[in-house]
């Protein structure tokens, strides 16, 4: 009886968050670029799940500045490498770092926007125990690219 409690209270040590701000499907190429101030592996492991899940990711947001003259004014502003943005953002436990290489997460966040719309499209969000952490049961990461491609789907 002992083991089953200790497997159910390992296993469900994740809550995860989805918020859509629209039903309507993304348009164009399953692609987004990068926005986020975390670094490290874990972050590279998120970003392959998203492009196993068959969404391409552009590493940094923006390809250069354009300028526009209109009406004898000039503007400036920055293009996007793509249409659709991803801010990632994350607040890790390292006090509880796993055996098996993965992470805590007391929050895992991904935001993902619209450039030509300039509007938030949706939000993803987990907490707890990434792969590669045993005992735990663990898909975080397989879950928000699962999450992300259904954008498209």
């Amino acid at each position: 009886m002992r083991k089953v409690i200790v497997f159910l209270f390992l296993a469900s040590c994740s809550h995860q968050d989805v918020i859509k701000l629209t039903d309507k499907k993304l348009e164009g190429k399953k692609e987004v670029a990068l926005t986020t101030n975390d670094s490290g592996v874990w972050l590279y492991k998120l970003i392959a799940e998203i492009e196993k899940q068959g969404v391409s990711v552009k590493r940094t947001s923006s390809t250069g500045e354009t300028t526009i003259t209109e009406n004898g004014k000039s503007f400036k502003y920055e293009q996007s490498a793509s249409r659709y943005i991803l801010s990632i953002n994350a607040n890790i436990d390292y006090a509880r770092r796993c055996f098996g290489g993965g992470h805590t997460f007391n929050n895992l966040s991904l935001e993902v926007f619209d450039s030509q719309e300039n509007k938030g499209v949706a939000m993803f969000t987990d907490s707890g125990y990434s792969e590669g952490c045993p005992p735990a049961i663990s898909s975080m990461f397989e879950d928000l690219a699962k999450n992300v491609r259904s954008l498209w789907d």
